[in-house]
């Protein structure tokens, strides 16, 4: 479930960024100022936060782990494990069927990307340049007003186009010119890459949605930022938006910054580029500015699937009586940084469901046994001990078998790995 629980965490964060680009650009777009920089910037960290928190909060607890005096407990307590009828064995299908899902829907859009570009290298060569404005514009049947192309955009005008009022055209080509100047086609590749690599996370699209809209309207301010009557240049966006409607467009819509863009509302786009440009003063920047450092702190807070792995429960009790002959202090202190983490706990949890006695099972006797393992510095377990036994000999031995199959990520201390004790609680439930 481990995979799952990645997922979950990773949209969660992902929408968290969302809300704070959305509060951020709402603040941008207020005061006439450009917002798609805010929306690449949430997308990116949409993609890498739920990459890096996870560490960071990691290494940021260690000290207080790693802390410990050579008197202190030597075993570290990690996660206890839990089998029988109530365990989730049934689900082992999940992780690969998500990840089959995953790595489908990638390969579409993959695939669906790739045909795009052939589209892209058809247009072209099929396109007429215009002599009086050069090979950067040409003329297509039906495709465009639009932007094509990454390395070596070019701007493409349907045929219908070339015959409205010179002035019309003149707008439409100024504006397409403003993405190519503006890198607009490489921010639409970024938010491509995105969708192909996360096809599962919702605010991945939200954020391609979001910067694309964007994309549009700071390419109005900017193309009347260059001078002209906003008048002239909203009656180019309505006499394009009147023009026919062949589907010409459309056929690109991931990949080509469009003059006729249908995903962004003509009355946002004329609000957008009316409203004045006002400054942002020296508060509204340190609010910004915290906004963001807020966002990160409560991205920090949301539980993380490699936290659950190392967090500790509390210390776990033993009676004298239940006691192992090795005792902390014989064990010794090895100091650590980063606790150690059970990486396949789902085939554990399996093995523990095989090696449940059928006969308490069937008896519904079940138990508790705390086991210490000993993990040398490439992760195998080197030796195992029942620290607290479940009252049953048989729970107490599957318990101990199943070090065979532990993998774990070994501890580390200043970057290095190194040897060391923890206990699990490993119980058989009866679901009684």
């Amino acid at each position: 479930m481990i995979l799952l629980a990645t997922l979950l965490y990773s949209i969660a964060i992902g929408l968290l960024a969302w809300g704070v680009a959305a509060a951020i650009a709402r603040v941008l777009h207020a005061r006439g100022r450009a917002e798609r920089g805010v929306w690449a910037t949430g997308l990116v960290a949409a993609l890498a936060l739920p990459l890096l928190l996870p560490a960071l909060v990691t290494s940021g607890v260690a000290p207080a782990a790693g802390g410990m005096t050579a008197g202190s407990a030597a075993v570290i307590d990690l996660v206890p494990l839990r089998v029988g009828v109530n365990e989730t064995p049934s689900l082992a299908w999940l992780a690969p069927s998500l990840l089959l899902v995953w790595a489908l829907a990638s390969i579409v859009l993959l695939i669906r990307f790739g045909l795009a570009l052939g589209t892209v290298a058809r247009l072209r060569r099929d396109s007429s340049a215009i002599p009086e404005v050069g090979d950067a514009v040409r003329v297509t049947p039906v495709h465009g007003p639009a932007v094509v192309g990454f390395m070596r955009p070019t701007v493409l005008l349907p045929a219908w186009v070339i015959d409205l009022p010179r002035g019309v055209v003149d707008w439409i080509v100024r504006h397409e010119y403003e993405h190519i100047r503006g890198r607009d086609p490489w921010l639409l590749a970024l938010a491509l890459l995105a969708r192909i690599a996360a096809p599962w996370n919702p605010a991945v699209w939200i954020f391609t949605r979001s910067l694309r809209s964007a994309m549009e309207t700071d390419c109005d301010r900017r193309t009347l930022s260059a001078g002209g009557n906003p008048a002239a240049y909203g009656e180019a966006i309505l006499a394009v938006a009147r023009g026919p409607r062949s589907g010409g467009v459309s056929l690109l819509p991931a990949m080509a910054p469009a003059f006729a863009e249908r995903a962004v509302p003509i009355a946002r786009r004329i609000e957008a580029m009316t409203r004045p440009r006002t400054r942002l003063g020296a508060r509204a920047r340190v609010a910004l500015v915290g906004l963001a450092g807020a966002g990160v702190v409560v991205a920090c807070e949301v539980p993380a699937p490699t936290a659950i792995e190392t967090d500790a429960p509390a210390a776990v009790e033993a009676d004298a009586t239940q006691a192992a002959s090795t005792s902390t202090s014989q064990l010794g202190f090895t100091p650590f940084e980063t606790a150690p983490v059970l990486e396949n706990r789902g085939e554990v949890a399996g093995e523990l469901e095989r090696r449940y006695p059928s006969e308490l099972r069937a008896a519904g006797i079940g138990g508790r046994s705390t086991v210490w393992f000993h993990i040398d510095e490439t992760g195998r377990v080197m030796d195992a001990q029942v620290r607290a036994t479940s009252g049953h000999e048989a729970l107490d031995l599957a318990a101990l078998e199943v070090a065979k199959t532990m993998r774990f990520r070994p501890a580390k201390n200043a970057g290095e790995a190194v040897a060391v004790w923890v206990a699990i609680p490993i119980t058989f439930d009866t679901g009684s």
